[in-house]
């Protein structure tokens, strides 16, 4: 089976390197819609897409020029945008709110957490101060709860 020619990928990554952008850690053409992912252990790289440009493999050689081509556009261009992108949400009054409603909400989580685990608790020593039928003693070793007498 023939190799993809990623050539014209390759080119627009150092021409117009707006048209990328990061997708789950995969390098994304904004245009086409195709993905890139890289071998973790330096191998060959596949496109994803929805097209037929997936069903062809990407030769070795082409997959170092694509993977050289991204790191280059990764710390020349994608690094910048991430930390204009870092600095600008530090005075978007918005995020400051989200973050605040997020760590509310994961304390009230915690607080409920704690509640539902001392009920919990309590239900397993109430449960386990029950008698055993066949002694006169709770399960636990411990002496029978004398029942409360009535109140005349």
């Amino acid at each position: 089976m023939p190799d993809l020619d990623v050539s014209p990928m390759i080119a627009a990554l150092r021409a117009c390197p707006t048209d990328f952008d990061m997708k789950s850690g995969r390098l994304h053409h904004i245009p086409s819609g195709h993905r890139v992912v890289f071998d973790p252990f330096g191998g060959s790289a596949r496109i994803e897409a929805r097209c037929d440009c997936a069903t062809l493999h990407i030769s070795r050689k082409q997959s170092r020029e694509l993977q050289l081509a991204y790191l280059d556009w990764k710390e020349t261009y994608w690094r910048t945008v991430q930390i204009n992108r870092e600095f600008a949400s530090h005075f978007d009054r918005r995020a400051r709110w989200r973050a605040l409603a997020g760590h509310v909400l994961a304390s009230l989580r915690h607080g409920m957490s704690m509640l539902w685990q001392q009920n919990d608790r309590s239900r397993w020593l109430a449960s386990s101060r029950t008698t055993d039928q066949n002694s006169a003693y709770a399960v636990d070793g411990s002496p029978p709860i004398a029942p409360q007498a009535a109140k005349s």
